[in-house]
């Protein structure tokens, strides 16, 4: 399947929305937001974020694909996902 930059960002905001319900107030997250800096993900979100992109893209993530750099950004997780995707 394809899906273009927008829905795989809004489906990843999405993703974040829901992790965030129980924080005080709404959880905006831009493509190139600093998702870790911002504490946004911690060491099992990560993993849950993984599980969500697995299954929702329907790819696998690689254990040497966990990497900062692959998950610091929607920006960065879009590109990974589209590395995974079929042609």
């Amino acid at each position: 399947m394809s899906y273009s930059d927008q829905q795989i960002f809004d489906t990843l905001a999405r993703f974040f929305a829901q992790e965030a319900t129980g924080r005080e107030g709404a959880i905006a997250v831009a493509p190139d937001t600093d998702i870790i800096g911002e504490g946004l993900v911690d060491s099992l979100a990560i993993f849950k974020l993984i599980a969500f992109v697995e299954e929702t893209f329907g790819v696998t993530i690689a254990p040497d694909e966990v990497l900062l750099e692959n998950f610091q950004t929607l920006r960065a997780v879009r590109n990974l996902i589209v590395k995974k995707l079929p042609a």
